[in-house]
């Protein structure tokens, strides 16, 4: 079972724009980790927040949660191979912590708790098809959300 939210950022605009996906599920392991899709589109190179989130949505009353997800990001090849553009693990021990945390409060999404061990990074991508694999390290499993923000 899984939820998957979209939003139209200006609904009144002529020319509609994602500007958020998420999807929440339960993780497990081997064939059994979460791995939701999108696509950046033709029209130049996007600067996303990517998370995964598990240990910080315990204080929004979710239970069973992931305790140290990871995320993988692949970038498809176009002939059914993919290519690992990064991996991400504890968000608050990267280098670009303070990006994520900026990122998130500029479009809205709830703030990590400090020192989690959630996933999260800010990244530019190409146009072209992308997957987000949520796992757990170590082989944890749980429920984690997975979102991707389009920013500014």
């Amino acid at each position: 079972m899984a939820i998957v939210e979209l939003y139209d950022g200006d609904e009144e605009a002529g020319d509609p724009r994602l500007v958020n996906i998420s999807t929440r599920g339960y993780v497990g392991t081997g064939a059994n980790v979460m791995i939701p899709g999108f696509v950046v589109s033709s029209g130049g190179s996007h600067r996303v927040l990517i998370r995964a989130v598990g240990p910080s949505l315990m204080s929004y009353g979710v239970a069973h949660t992931l305790g140290n997800p990871m995320l993988t990001l692949f970038r498809s090849n176009g002939n059914g191979t993919s290519t690992v553009v990064l991996v991400q693990d504890d968000w608050s021990n990267d280098q670009n912590a303070a990006a994520v945390a900026l990122a998130a409060a500029s479009v809205g999404a709830f703030p990590l708790d400090a020192g989690s061990a959630d996933a999260a990074t800010v990244v530019t991508l190409d146009p072209g098809a992308y997957t987000v694999m949520a796992e757990g390290v170590g082989g944890g499993t749980g429920v984690v959300l997975v979102e991707l923000y389009d920013l500014p």
